[in-house]
């Protein structure tokens, strides 16, 4: 008898550059990339309209920049983004995505650090001018277009158990190095206390009333 088994080809799409913003004029050659494979930031500029420079690149009808290497999934179009001349762009990213809106800033002069990013489970520390690189300082001159990024920390947590109602007793070793979204074990209750006439219904989480028997999913100390 034969066997046989199905062969899967990744599929290839078309990675356009253009020179203009309203993205009709094809700048370089149309390249062919396959699905999840990356696409490079070309080493050329397109020439900017007088009176302005080139800032970067955004996906066509979208306002994000794009960061290079940038990963295709499907027709991918690329459009500039010119500036005033004089003026440089400073990108915030969050997780992955941009944060806020680009600023356009004179050459020579300084950013505005933004709100601080909220994520859960972490603590915002700093922006960077790399991935979880050094802290970027804000009084710095900026001269050329940047993008910078936001930095966090792991939270973790501690969950406690206590004999009673009091919080006075701890019952067991507490976990100090839980993270958001961690599964807890409820502690075995074989050697917890119990007061005369009474048995152990569940665990009691202070300050929210939920009643735990199994496992808990954590959110915070």
């Amino acid at each position: 008898f034969s066997l046989w088994y199905a062969v899967f080809e990744k599929e290839t799409y078309e990675v356009i550059f253009y020179s203009d913003e309203a993205g009709t004029v094809q700048f370089g050659e149309t390249q062919n990339i396959k699905y999840n494979e990356t696409v490079s930031e070309p080493t050329e500029k397109p020439t900017a309209p007088a009176g302005k420079d080139f800032s970067h690149w955004v996906l066509k009808g979208q306002t994000d920049r794009v960061s290079f290497p940038y990963t295709v999934t499907g027709k991918t179009e690329f459009v500039p983004v010119f500036v005033p001349k004089g003026t440089v762009a400073v990108t915030f990213i969050s997780d992955g995505v941009q944060y806020g809106e680009i600023q356009y800033v004179t050459k020579g002069t300084t950013a505005t650090k933004p709100t601080d990013p909220v994520k859960t489970g972490y603590k915002f520390l700093y922006w960077s001018l790399t991935e979880n690189g050094t802290e970027f300082d804000f009084a710095t001159k900026i001269t050329e277009s940047i993008t910078l990024y936001a930095v966090f920390e792991q939270q973790y947590y501690t969950i406690t158990f206590y004999t009673d109602d009091t919080l006075s007793t701890v019952f067991g070793t507490p976990v100090t190095d839980a993270k958001y979204g961690d599964r807890v074990i409820a502690p075995d209750t074989a050697t917890l206390p119990v007061p005369s006439g009474k048995t152990f219904a569940y665990w009691l989480e202070v300050g929210t009333g939920i009643q735990l028997t199994d496992t808990y999913t954590v959110t915070g100390d």
